[in-house]
């Protein structure tokens, strides 16, 4: 197992928390450092947003408050499935606005239109709040299309980290309440559990990307106690039943902590009998599909991403 080198050029400008900085770390440092990144990292491998017809925002309601939806048209004159997107970003970072160049390509490469939901946020909003926000936001989605100008009869929900944990709780969600009809989850190096001594972990405690300490804090933002992380609105893996589930499309890198349990849930979600494609991307390590303009293994991704979905809309 080796980083691709050009990650190893970039791992020289990661500079990584102390164990001091850790102890002193604070969600709102956390969330402007990742926008920060993620504004250079446009720079040097994002590149910047292909032309859509539209993007607009939207306002909803939900319980207890109300969020942010961002949607991306590709083109005009025609009334488009949806692509729900949900960020990665431990459940504590991350806007739509850092996801806006990834989520153009992802339009594009679809022919969907892509919705962003900008859920509320650990720890100053616990689980599973983020997973409720999301769903309801495929609800609301449903229940506006007419409104909104798209196809409300089937939707892909597709996530990274995070927010790929989310796509897959938000899968068995609907699945449970007898909600929107999904036809294809998306699950972009997701995190599916809290066991930090996988082998993933292990190897790539401190690789580019992601830490096993950065995972572990973000745990204890998102889920604090011992009851929250036994409920598979969180840990998806804990389902009473992963059968019947939509088909899956799931993506790992070789050199990401995250490794193993995307592999896992790929594996427990066949074995369920749901039909599953994995691709593990050799020498990639967590977040390398936002690098658009620097790996051509985030094009292959987002290439193959956009096929499946079109493919899955039309079955």
């Amino acid at each position: 197992m080796s980083l691709d080198w050009k990650l190893k050029v970039l791992s020289l400008f990661d500079k990584k928390p102390s164990d001091n900085e850790f102890s002193r770390l604070t969600p709102e440092f956390s969330r402007d450092n990742f926008t920060k990144t993620v504004k250079l990292m446009n720079l040097v491998a994002g590149g910047s947003a292909p032309a859509l017809h539209d993007i607009s925002d939207v306002k909803i309601p939900v319980n207890g408050g109300e969020i942010r939806l961002r949607l991306y048209r590709p083109s005009a004159g025609s009334t488009l499935p949806v692509t729900m997107y949900f960020h990665g970003g431990g459940w504590v970072v991350g806007t739509v606005d850092d996801y806006q160049v990834f989520c153009a390509h992802l339009a594009n490469a679809s022919e969907t239109t892509v919705i962003s939901v900008e859920y509320r946020l650990a720890p100053e909003h616990r689980g599973p709040t983020a997973a409720e926000d999301c769903y309801e936001a495929l609800q609301w989605v449903q229940q506006h299309a007419a409104e909104l100008r798209v196809d409300g009869s089937r939707f892909v929900l597709a996530g990274d980290s995070a927010g790929g944990n989310l796509a897959a709780v938000v899968s068995q969600m609907a699945r449970d309440r007898h909600g929107p009809s999904v036809a294809l989850q998306v699950l972009i190096y997701p995190v599916i559990s809290n066991d930090f001594e996988t082998r993933s972990y292990v190897e790539n405690a401190n690789t580019i990307g992601l830490t096993r300490k950065s995972m572990r804090w973000y745990w204890q933002q998102y889920a604090p106690t011992a009851e929250l992380l036994a409920s598979p609105l969180v840990n998806p893996s804990l389902a009473k039943s992963l059968e019947k589930l939509p088909p899956a499309l799931v993506f790992t890198a070789e050199c990401d902590v995250l490794r193993d349990e995307g592999v896992g849930y790929a594996t427990a979600l066949r074995l369920a009998g749901n039909r599953v494609e994995h691709v593990d991307m050799k020498s990639m390590c967590h977040g390398y599909t936002v690098m658009l303009r620097l790996l051509p293994e985030a094009r292959q991704s987002m290439q193959l991403t956009g096929e499946r979905i079109r493919t899955a809309l039309k079955a």
